[in-house]
């Protein structure tokens, strides 16, 4: 009988313990609650149009368009209408990285060299800086030294596939850098999209200089109307443009 009582007691305080246990287990962790995300506006540079190097509001741009960022984390801008090339520091310090302000289509370093109305930029993985030099209708390289060269285009607007100034373009305005170095350039009023190989051989590679229009297709089939924009995405072999009179983004595929 003792040994009956005995088991029934341990067997109730097994039960008792192991509700104990079940009770003091901790908690799942609760869902956090997701943090609205606000963005804020600053102003990093300029003030009101004109030309003047300086730190922040102190400096001033003339319509600044075409913008890139080098391994060091400065900004490089294609100030327009002052047809130079601008250096924004971290901490907000413009300088002027090449170009004399006067329109012209001159290669030398710093503001030696001439631009007419630079519009677009790109930057290779050496921090060389790529040109469209919309008005002299040119692709222009500019070295970490502020070394100004042209690498593709005559100056003459024209629609001429071939090695560098025997390459003729109109009116240049958006550039990107594929995953092999190649330049990928919406020449706007030629209405195509062109290629610069390294070594500055210009090929045709989407769209006709003859037409313009809204068509999907290979090669010269495909048109478009004033493509003033691009981006790449080289790592999945496509790119995306601004078709802006076609008033569309265009997807490329590279096959």
């Amino acid at each position: 009988m003792k040994k009956n009582i005995f088991l029934s007691l341990a067997g109730f305080f097994a039960l008792a313990i192991s509700s104990c246990k079940k009770d003091d287990a901790p908690a799942p962790a609760p869902t956090p609650t997701p943090v609205p995300t606000s963005y804020v506006a600053t102003t990093l540079a300029g003030s009101t149009a004109g030309y003047v190097d300086g730190t922040g509001a102190a400096a001033q741009f003339n319509m600044p368009t075409g913008i890139v960022r080098d391994a060091g984390g400065n900004l490089f801008v294609c100030d327009r209408d002052n047809n130079r090339i601008r250096k924004i520091t971290p901490a907000g310090l413009v300088t002027t990285f090449a170009g004399s302000g006067a329109p012209g289509f001159v290669n030398g370093t710093g503001t030696a060299a001439q631009f007419n109305m630079p519009y677009g930029l790109a930057i290779d993985q050496a921090d060389n800086i790529y040109v469209a030099d919309r008005f002299n209708t040119a692709i222009r390289k500019i070295t970490p030294a502020g070394v100004v060269s042209t690498v593709a285009g005559s100056g003459t607007s024209g629609s001429a596939d071939g090695t560098g100034s025997a390459a003729s373009f109109r009116q240049p305005a958006a550039i990107v850098i594929d995953g092999s170095g190649n330049l990928i350039v919406c020449d706007a009023m030629n209405n195509t999209i062109r290629k610069v190989t390294p070594a500055g051989v210009v090929t045709t590679i989407l769209g006709s200089s003859t037409a313009s229009g809204n068509s999907n297709g290979t090669g010269t089939a495909a048109l478009f109307n004033n493509p003033i924009g691009i981006c790449g995405d080289f790592a999945n072999n496509t790119f995306y443009i601004a078709d802006l009179s076609n008033h569309l983004i265009r997807k490329i595929r590279i096959q």
